[in-house]
């Protein structure tokens, strides 16, 4: 008889998130920084994430999509401090074009 073992999945603590955040920004790495800082905040999966356009979420208060993987459809506010991050990113990519 085979026995599987429970998989368990370890947390980042906020103060870890941060971390990683800053780490990302003072590295320049904004398409990460706002992947982290969405998924975070919207807990969407990457599937969801990675399918998401500047239309979606420029000067947007709310996030409407289906989600990939379940097909729910799903309406999510967009913080103020999110809509800030993501104008924020969206101005450092574009003037580094």
């Amino acid at each position: 008889m085979e026995t599987t073992k429970n998989k368990t999945s370890q947390y980042l603590t906020k103060i870890e998130i941060n971390d990683w955040l800053n780490w990302l920004k003072k590295n320049d790495k904004w398409r990460y920084y706002l992947l982290v800082k969405l998924g975070v905040s919207t807990l969407l999966r990457y599937s969801d994430l990675n399918r998401l356009s500047w239309n979606d979420l420029l000067e947007k208060e709310i996030l409407f999509l289906n989600e990939k993987k379940t097909n729910k459809k799903r309406e999510i506010r967009i913080e103020r401090d999110i809509q800030e991050s993501i104008k924020y990113v969206f101005n450092r990519l574009n003037d580094s074009l």
